[in-house]
């Protein structure tokens, strides 16, 4: 999934898919940057997280009446 990240990241930049030509520097560098953006991805915003808590409440309401 990094390569992947890291690989989409090049093509945005360069408009190619020529990360396989790349220095194994940048590569490295793309990687890092792939990976605080996967990071990042993991975190739930409050909305999300509102609405987690929304579904739970509903689906114990449901259980108590059936």
């Amino acid at each position: 999934m990094l390569d992947n990240a890291a690989r989409a990241l090049a093509k945005v930049r360069s408009g190619a898919d020529d990360y396989e030509a790349l220095d194994d520097q940048l590569k490295a560098d793309l990687k890092v940057e792939a990976r605080a953006m996967l990071l990042a991805l993991r975190d739930p915003t409050d909305s999300v997280t509102s609405a987690g808590a929304e579904i739970i409440r509903n689906v114990r309401q449901l259980s108590r009446l059936g």
